[in-house]
């Protein structure tokens, strides 16, 4: 099963058809997979820039193929709002890569879409 990761002010992972979400700022502790979808968002927006010149709104969905260490193995723009925004969502995957893992290797999904919103 593919997992879409939306990158905004959250993350929605869609996992055997329940959707966990996992914010910035947890104030419980998060579940295993929470903590995988924060991994993922907080290694994605480290190499993100702060203020992109994109708009407010724009978004890119992007399908990411991994090996089990975390390697990015493909990378392909499924949709984008602007090639500005494509390029800076890839370069900010491959800057993480290697991606952050689950906990539970029964978690680990070699193919996973993620979706970022630009949300200034």
């Amino acid at each position: 099963m593919n997992k879409v990761f939306v990158f905004s002010c959250l993350i929605l992972l869609g996992f055997f058809g329940n959707d966990i979400q996992a914010t910035e700022s947890q104030e419980m502790t998060p579940e295993p997979l929470e903590r995988y979808t924060l991994g993922l968002m907080s290694a994605l927006k480290a190499n993100l820039p702060e203020k992109p010149q994109v708009s407010n709104g724009e978004s890119c969905r992007v399908s990411v193929k991994q090996g089990r260490s975390g390697y990015i193995q493909e990378l392909r723009v499924l949709k984008c709002s602007s090639g500005t925004l494509g390029n800076l969502v890839l370069r900010a995957i491959i800057a993480a890569s290697p991606l952050p893992q689950p906990e539970s290797s029964e978690d680990f999904q070699e193919e996973v879409t993620i979706v970022y919103i630009v949300d200034n």
